[in-house]
């Protein structure tokens, strides 16, 4: 296996003492792989993953918060997680540059803060 391989099958799991801070949230796990094949077999954009995952984890940062700042910065804990999903799709979306990677993960972050708040009002 080569070294991209390897890196495309690993699978990020949240260690011990960050998933005690999200344990009112059952289900803190999100199959970007499963999810993109749903999502373009049903015909919809591929961006949807992303939008999909980013209100997974507003979700979970307001479960586990008692209001929107405790939640924003909760939402900082989340960067590995959010860094390995980013990976994963754009494994799913083949050829990515390592600017447009990093471009969707601050897209994400600050699209991550937005749905936050909207989970609070």
């Amino acid at each position: 296996m080569s070294d991209e391989e390897i890196e495309s099958n690993f699978i990020y799991v949240m260690p011990e003492d960050l998933r005690k801070k999200f344990s009112s949230t059952d289900n803190i796990e999100f199959n970007v792989k499963k999810t993109y094949a749903e999502i373009t077999k049903a015909g919809q954009k591929s961006k949807d993953v992303l939008l999909r995952s980013i209100a997974q984890h507003a979700k979970m940062c307001a479960e586990n918060s008692e209001d929107v700042f405790d939640a924003h910065i909760l939402s900082r804990d989340l960067d590995e997680d959010i860094v390995y999903r980013i990976k994963q799709y754009s494994y799913c979306i083949l050829k990515s540059s390592k600017n447009y990677v990093k471009w969707l993960e601050e897209d994400y972050k600050r699209q991550l803060r937005v749905k936050i708040s909207q989970e609070f009002y």
